[in-house]
């Protein structure tokens, strides 16, 4: 008869078997590593669990509890799913304030689908026709609908990843005080060299809705301060080191459309700076840009810069100076500034002056 293997005991014995090949010891030493390895995931899950040390507190309802809880899921259909119900629940979750922070960067693409019984879930995004989401984005909107309270934490966020869905949650709440955060936050600072943390642009759409009359001044003061810096820095770099040259001219462009939204007076000066400064040769769309948005502003400087800009030696430059004039103008007298500066003198025959009634050339040229 097969003798069957014996069911492993615990033993304090040092040379009795329990099993074929298997001291007491190694068994022991083995269920101790495994208690081990148990208790360690049990405290990373619980301290990864969604309940900060700031959050939850006795007198938190256990449902906002559970969907706290539920945030800090592997699967991000049920994290999004339970940003959306503490959203429901308003001021309530309040407790929840920073787990929902913490939720900002997640940017899994989701979608809105409608369950049998006709109500909304999240779903993995190309699985239905809803509209898009994320779990941050679903964080953004409970934030907003818990408050003014979610304010300094979202403050707090904007230096971090997931700051486009914290600039969105602060546009909705309008509250001031985060008008020079959201300034202060557009840059960030790498080994003393400070680049763009997030599109201007996107800052100014929400200080536009917060307060522009309070933000617009601060803005632009920071959009120029920055813009000169890395212009100096362009002037400097070593022409072979392409990633630095990309890096420092897509923050200049960013930054001169986030001032081209504000419609501040200063906007011209910064982008004749530009214009001007910016190392000829190195990076050509970039001043093309800048003389096609010169095209934009009706102001007879635009004109005279543009006209100035004829006499660059590089041919590309003069073109695109010739399609700004004329596009600003209406008129067509090629690439040549003799021609151009004759029109010009003609018409203005004090030249930068800006006459009475007459801030729009275009409208009024013959």
């Amino acid at each position: 008869m097969k003798s069957e293997r014996p069911f492993p005991v615990m033993t304090t014995g040092k040379t009795r078997r329990i099993g074929p090949g298997i001291r007491p010891r190694t068994l022991f030493v083995r269920r101790w590593m495994f208690a081990v390895a148990v208790g360690l995931f049990c405290a990373r899950t619980l301290a990864g669990s969604g309940l900060s040390d700031e959050g939850a507190t006795p007198d938190t309802p256990p449902e906002v509890l559970a969907e706290t809880y539920r945030l800090s899921s592997t699967n991000p259909v049920e994290r999004a799913a339970a940003a959306a119900a503490l959203g429901e629940m308003g001021p309530r979750a309040a407790t929840a304030i920073p787990d929902l922070c913490a939720l900002l960067p997640d940017h899994t693409p989701l979608a809105w689908v409608m369950r049998p019984a006709g109500t909304p879930f999240p779903s993995v995004a190309g699985l239905g026709d809803g509209n898009a989401t994320s779990p941050g984005q679903e964080a953004a909107k409970a934030l907003v609908t818990i408050g003014v309270q979610s304010v300094p934490a979202l403050i707090q966020a904007l230096p971090q990843r997931g700051a486009e869905n914290a600039l969105t949650a602060l546009k909705s709440l309008r509250d001031p005080r985060a008008i020079k955060p959201i300034v202060d936050g557009m840059f960030a600072v790498t080994d003393g060299k400070p680049h763009i943390r997030y599109e201007p642009r996107t800052a100014w759409f929400a200080l536009q809705t917060i307060n522009a009359a309070e933000a617009e001044p601060l803005y632009v003061e920071a959009l120029d301060r920055f813009i000169r810096e890395q212009v100096e820095r362009l002037k400097t770099v070593d022409r072979m080191d392409y990633f630095l040259i990309r890096e420092l001219t897509d923050g200049i462009r960013g930054a001169i459309n986030g001032v081209a939204e504000t419609g501040s007076p200063r906007f011209l000066d910064i982008l004749l700076f530009v214009i001007e400064n910016e190392p000829q040769g190195l990076i050509y769309h970039n001043r093309a840009d800048g003389m096609f948005k010169l095209a934009k502003i009706n102001e007879p400087r635009s004109i005279e810069a543009l006209i100035r800009f004829l006499e660059e030696p590089e041919w590309p430059y003069r073109k695109s100076a010739a399609e700004a004039l004329e596009q600003l103008t209406g008129q067509s007298f090629g690439l040549e500034a003799v021609p151009w500066r004759k029109w010009w003198e003609t018409r203005y025959p004090r030249a930068g002056a800006h006459l009475p009634g007459d801030q729009n050339p275009k409208q009024q040229l013959p």
